[in-house]
């Protein structure tokens, strides 16, 4: 995907998700500060990157708290969306659910234990 084509889908996706706050921090309440969408999940997730049910809408000031006080916001998050929600967003954002790259030598680790077990196996025979 190119860079420009991920930018166009991260501001339909930043809007939808204001959209969906009706225009509103989440958080505090406000509507006079300048509004942001933040991910629950991280957006180097792609596969839950532009997931609707994994945005907030906060204020820029909560928006900051979020990012930095991630465990403590934590806790606010999952009351907000639910426990249940919460558990599925954190498993689909796992990057071995994403196939990322940097995988990659774990699962050819365990792919080469298998094989390894598979040929004492035979030699047993």
């Amino acid at each position: 995907m190119k860079r420009s084509e991920i930018k166009k889908l991260d501001k339909i996706w930043s809007e939808k998700i204001k959209e969906i706050g009706n225009y509103r921090c989440l958080k505090c309440g406000t509507t006079n500060k300048r509004l942001e969408s933040a991910h629950i999940v991280g957006r180097g997730a792609y596969n839950t990157r532009w997931r609707l049910d994994n945005g907030l809408c906060l204020c820029f000031t909560c928006h900051q708290d979020y990012d930095q006080h991630r465990n403590h916001m934590e806790s606010w998050v999952r009351d907000w969306i639910g426990e249940e929600k919460w558990n599925e967003l954190q498993e689909a954002g796992r990057p071995c659910n994403a196939g990322k790259k940097y995988f990659y030598e774990e699962i050819k680790k365990e792919l080469d234990e298998r094989d390894k077990l598979h040929n004492l196996e035979r030699i047993k025979i």
